[in-house]
């Protein structure tokens, strides 16, 4: 009986110093992993909720979270009583860090003024259904402006006015994650001073309509117009076909312009 147990313990000694050995060994073949560095965190103040444009920032529309102290962007805000009554100049995501390009401070008068370029313009052009592409056209789509006039050397006829421009809104929206179809009386498109003046004169000679453009597709197409005649089978294929151009001297003050179209 003595016996036994005495074997059983030694058993056990043995099978620990083993245990032992085979982890000591272990750890030498797999060498210890460094602690973990510590990542340091900074205040960034982000939405609480998707801002359309134009939304007026309160406390509860913001919410500070902590940030990679190493990846805070640029401008980024902390304290949400220093935006508080501003005015967000683009769409800004649910947790999307807040960042001055985005926002208008609290004195600024209107949304749309803000996201006007330098040395561009926004100008208004009254659509339907049929030439507001039913309704798909959305702020941050292109498109191209195509004017219907009579001419009184050729009759009815049409040529693209403007193209690749920017849809700043349609009707009184400007949120570009607008996705839902919807039919408006007015779009507003991005131009320079001089298409402005193009939209405007040939808005009041005749209707225009709208051509959508992919997003990517920037080039400039060429196109002399088409004519009523033009349409008929047998005539010349539109891109072969100069529709007379038409001028027009605007005159403000002592300056003087011709306008084509």
């Amino acid at each position: 009986m003595k016996r036994s147990v005495i074997f059983g313990a030694c058993a056990v000694v043995l099978f620990l110093i083993t245990a032992e050995a085979v982890r000591r060994y272990v750890q030498t073949l797999v060498p210890e992993q460094p602690a973990a560095e510590m990542v340091r965190l900074s205040p960034v103040l982000v939405a609480a909720q998707d801002l359309p444009v134009g939304t007026a920032l309160t406390p509860e529309a913001v919410r500070t979270i902590r940030w990679p102290a190493d990846a805070v962007p640029p401008g980024a805000f902390t304290d949400p009583a220093k935006v508080t009554g501003w005015v967000t100049r683009a769409t800004v995501a649910e947790n999307e860090p807040l960042l001055p390009y985005k926002l208008a401070d609290s004195n600024a008068r209107g949304v749309l003024p803000l996201v006007i370029p330098d040395g561009m313009r926004a100008a208004s052009l009254r659509v339907n259904e049929v030439s507001g592409i039913s309704g798909f056209v959305s702020p941050g789509s292109k498109v191209d402006v195509i004017a219907v006039m009579d001419s009184r050397e050729q009759g009815k006829g049409a040529f693209t006015l403007l193209q690749d421009v920017e849809v700043l809104a349609i009707a009184q929206t400007m949120d570009q994650r607008e996705t839902t179809p919807t039919v408006v009386n007015t779009v507003t498109v991005l131009v320079t001073p001089a298409q402005a003046e193009r939209l405007m004169l040939a808005g009041s000679e005749g209707t225009l309509q709208l051509a959508m453009r992919n997003f990517k597709d920037s080039e400039q197409g060429n196109t002399s117009g088409v004519t009523v005649a033009q349409l008929a089978p047998g005539q010349p294929a539109m891109e072969s076909v100069v529709i007379p151009m038409s001028e027009v001297e605007l005159i403000r003050g002592n300056d003087r312009a011709v306008v084509r179209f």
